[in-house]
């Protein structure tokens, strides 16, 4: 018996990855094909197929080994080719002077493909390009060695001249009726240096500030550094004698909240101070329609004053109505449930209680005595009995201290007759 030592023979192939083939299969070529597969590779990479298919660079082995366990060893290597086609793009805004800019392309080759987009359709297949429109310009390059791209893009804006103005303007007021002024603020989408003009566009300064003009319509302009103008109308009104009015009069139950109506022709972002004399039972003395509790007659007056120190003011009369307080003269504590009780009789809305009330019969004692009692009730009133029993028949006195609903007291003093 001869013994078959012979080890299997094949062939092994280099692999090279790049963007096109990112992962490709491992292939080798043997006449033997009764052989038991092993490959290896980096980080621990182990197959037993014939073809695996890998997609990272490094070294690899395979092993073959035939049924006499006769076994044979090759490498091959994997590399990478992934380098993409960096660039870097330059270009400029197309200025309000010119129609149109070039776009660069830094550190290109020739043998790269390129391919544009941008705006309204645009495409191109050169590397520097001529643009007329503003807008995002996209360019992808590819490399045809290996498949590998790269995209970047510019934003190409258009230069404008001025495009936007803020200013203040001062009408004419109390204090010159009959000029105002514009005081240029912001200019928005120019390059300094600035120039301005006012009503005439060929004699440009670099004072922002234009006063003794007349009430009407004007014209402001700017120029920049690159001679683009722009332009916008600005009107000053006439002065309108400013004013605050009031009603002559009001009158007010006690206690009841009414708010100040007032009438002026100064917009409340013009205005700069409200004050109102007397502040007493107003809930705000520096507010333009504050709101007044009745409690007495008075005058009270707002003076106003706008953003540019002009005065107006107003006076109004306050009239508080006396407060309607009824207390019997006769009552019949007889529980017939008609006047079976004496008290104050008022309006809750006027009167916060009856601090007290006492009552005395015709030899001055005193019969009945109550202290923080609520009007019209009958809980808190004098139901015709001392100490307990049927008080006699006659005219008995009382004194009475009512407290309003503003704080303020009054003191009642009189007769009532007991019958049944």
């Amino acid at each position: 018996v001869t013994a078959d030592t012979s080890a299997p023979v094949f062939e092994v192939f280099d692999v090279l990855l790049d963007c096109n083939n990112p992962s490709l299969p491992l292939n080798y070529s043997s006449d033997n094909s009764e052989v038991s597969i092993e490959w290896q590779g980096p980080n621990n990479f182990t197959s037993s197929e014939s073809n695996p298919v890998i997609d990272e660079a490094g070294t690899y082995s395979l092993s073959l080994l035939n049924a006499d366990g006769c076994e044979t060893s090759q490498s091959l290597e994997v590399t990478i080719d992934t380098i993409t086609p960096l660039f870097s793009l330059e270009g400029e805004d197309i200025p309000c002077t010119s129609s149109n800019t070039n776009i660069f392309v830094l550190n290109g080759e020739a043998d790269w493909t390129y391919e544009w987009e941008g705006p309204n359709n645009f495409t191109s297949a050169n590397s520097n390009i001529t643009v007329d429109e503003p807008g995002t310009y996209l360019l992808t390059t590819a490399n045809p060695q290996n498949g590998c791209m790269y995209s970047s893009f510019i934003e190409i804006n258009q230069i404008e001249g001025p495009n936007t103005i803020e200013y203040s303007i001062t009408e004419a007021d109390c204090f010159f009726p009959d000029f105002g002024s514009i005081e240029i603020t912001t200019i928005i989408g120019v390059t300094e240096p600035y120039q301005y003009a006012v009503d005439q566009n060929d004699n440009f300064t670099t004072a922002v500030f234009f006063d003794q003009l007349e009430p009407g319509i004007h014209t402001v302009y700017i120029q920049d550094i690159n001679g683009c103008e722009f332009s916008e109308e600005f009107e000053l009104n006439e002065f309108e004698e400013l004013y605050v009015t009031l009603a002559n009069q009001i009158t007010l139950d006690i206690g009841v909240e009414f708010q100040i109506e007032v009438e002026t022709n100064i917009d409340e972002s013009q205005i700069a101070q409200i004050v109102w004399t007397p502040s007493e039972n107003l809930d705000c003395s520096t507010c333009l329609n504050p709101v007044i509790t009745g409690s007495s007659n008075n005058s009270y007056s707002i003076t106003i004053t706008d953003v540019n120190g002009c005065v107006v003011s107003a006076t109004i009369q306050i009239r508080v109505e006396d407060v309607e307080i009824f207390i019997p003269n006769i009552f019949s504590p007889n529980r017939d449930g008609i006047n079976d009780f004496f008290t104050v009789f008022a309006s809750d809305s006027q009167i916060q209680q009856i601090e007290s009330l006492q009552i005395f019969d015709r030899w001055g004692n005193q019969v009945f005595f109550g202290q923080n009692l609520n009007p019209n009730d009958p809980n808190s009133s004098w139901d015709g009995k001392f100490n307990e029993k049927e008080a006699s028949l006659g005219v008995y006195t009382y004194l009475a201290k009512v407290v309003f609903i503003d704080d303020s007291y009054q003191i009642f003093t009189g007769d009532v007759t007991l019958i049944r």
